[in-house]
This record gives structure tokens, C-alpha cells and sequence, in this order.
């Protein structure tokens, strides 16, 4: 087994072999490192993607909202047109009383 003190004194013997060594030492480390590092980043992709559709799910949800109320608005249009067209039909029998009977006899008469 190799002590310590021989390993420094070879290495001071031979400066090359210092930097092999230094060399090798640095990329176990960062091969060691790197599937932490993986881990992380794919940690923080789950977190970044869970935001977003967390966000996009609040947006939507705003979305349809606001779709409710235009569906809402639109029904409330709707109604009151139909009441205007109604009122407007009354006014106009109102005022040609005989329009409806007139076209309807005329048809009558075509026959």
C-alpha cells in the first residue's frame, strides 16, 4: 500500500504526473457531480412546468369566466331584442290594423 508521504514525494518527482493525476481527479468529479446536477435541473424543469400549467389552468379559468359573462351579456341582448321586436309588432298592428288581414285575404282571394 502506497503512504501518503511516498505518493507527495513521487509527485514532486515527476510535476507531469501531478497534473495526470490533478486532471483525472477533476473529471471523476465532475462525472460524480454531473447526474446530481442532472437531478437538479430535471427537478427544476418539473417545478418550472408545474408553475406553468398551474398558471395556464388560472388563466383558462379567467378565460372562462369571462366567456360566462359574454355568454351572460349576450342571452340579456338577446332577450331584450326579442322584447323590442315584440313591442315593435304590437305598435305595428296598432297602427295597420287590417295589414295582417289584408295580406291574409288577399291570399284568401288568390285562391
Amino acid at each position: 500500500c502506497l503512504r501518503k508521504e511516498d505518493l507527495l514525494h513521487a509527485l514532486n518527482d515527476y510535476p507531469e504526473m501531478r497534473e495526470v493525476l490533478k486532471e483525472a481527479a477533476r473529471q471523476k468529479l465532475a462525472r460524480d457531480a454531473k447526474p446530481q446536477q442532472d437531478e437538479e435541473n430535471t427537478e427544476n424543469e418539473r417545478r418550472i412546468s408545474f408553475t406553468n400549467s398551474v398558471e395556464l389552468a388560472d388563466t383558462l379559468g379567467k378565460r372562462l369566466e369571462d366567456l360566462e359573462k359574454l355568454v351572460l351579456t349576450l342571452a340579456q341582448e338577446i332577450k331584450t331584442t326579442n322584447k323590442s321586436v315584440v313591442s315593435l309588432q304590437k305598435q305595428l298592428t296598432k297602427v295597420y290594423p287590417n295589414s295582417k288581414d289584408s295580406s291574409s285575404s288577399s291570399s284568401d282571394s288568390d285562391s
